[in-house]
């Protein structure tokens, strides 16, 4: 199996187009795994939940492991929610963000800052897991970047282990390499991402290097399906779950730096592939595991 190489300077530099490069690379580093569990269930989630819980971001608008779950999901097809399911799921984490209370047709402010590049991202009301909005995701076809990002004063964390949940939804979803969740050190040395490869299979890309674990689960599409993840600098660790089920390409391996930088959203580091329409909801991050909602 030929892995296509996708490791960049800075998140930064990206807004001069500067998107990672696709080549095939036969000395990576694989930690294929075989077999898939992606349990997606159907069912209806919607409701209201508070804003954001995190403090201001100090950047500008620049263009003992542990199982990550303690909650299954369900994941709901529907399109837009209303007032009468649970709420979000994450009251108490350090961000639990809904994005109610952005305006439409933005991009989200304050506690994130965002990144934007062949592709546009907006809060919209068409289809959500919780409340009204959510962040609505497109591309032009190919490399792109729609990021939403974090850094002081929620990062670093004491413990220098981050739990992070979001709600996806795909309606069109990429087909080549591309990351969901980007980790940087400080300065944006080191690199650790959570995204998909070959038709979304579930991915971890980590330096240094290009190694990769790669889940035969795919995230699922035309439905919300709830991902989790951990990453647990002391214990040199990663894991996801899909809709409450932890898959087997857990990371023990990696060569964990101080995480100064979590980014969440789109990164398309291919020239092919389609126009990609996703939305996200109801994100969470934290210092200890956040439930489904």
């Amino acid at each position: 199996m030929t892995f296509r190489r996708a490791w960049l300077v800075s998140l930064t530099t990206l807004t001069l187009v500067a998107l990672w490069s696709c080549s095939s690379d036969d000395s990576t580093n694989q930690l294929t795994n075989s077999g898939s569990q992606n349990g997606a269930n159907d069912g209806d989630r919607s409701s209201s939940n508070e804003g954001p819980t995190s403090g201001d971001s100090s950047t500008t608008n620049e263009g003992g492991n542990t199982n990550p779950n303690d909650g299954g999901a369900d994941s709901s097809d529907s399109g837009k929610g209303n007032d009468s399911g649970p709420q979000a799921g994450c009251t108490g984490a350090k961000v639990c963000d809904d994005f109610e209370s952005y305006a439409k047709g933005g991009l989200p402010t304050s506690p994130w800052t965002t990144q934007v590049a062949s592709a546009s991202m907006a809060i919209d009301d068409s289809k959500a897991y919780d409340g009204t909005k959510s962040v609505h995701i497109t591309t032009n076809g190919g490399g792109a970047m729609a990021v939403m990002v974090q850094e002081a004063p929620l990062l670093p964390m004491s413990g220098n282990n981050v739990y992070g949940r979001f709600m996806m939804f795909y309606n069109v979803m990429p087909t080549t390499h591309y990351h969901l969740v980007i980790l940087n050190g400080p300065g944006d040395n080191g690199q650790m991402t959570m995204g998909g490869l070959e038709n979304s299979k579930a991915l971890f890309n980590f330096g240094p290097g290009d190694n990769t674990a790669v889940s035969n689960a795919k995230y699922p599409q035309g439905k919300w399906a709830c991902i989790q993840w951990q990453f647990d600098g002391p214990n040199k660790t990663a894991v996801m779950s899909i809709d409450g089920v932890q898959l087997e390409n857990k990371v023990t391996n990696w060569q964990a730096f101080d995480i100064a930088k979590l980014s969440v959203g789109l990164l398309n580091c291919c020239d092919d592939g389609p126009k990609v329409d996703m939305w996200l909801d109801a994100i969470a991050i934290d210092d200890a595991a956040v439930a489904c909602p």
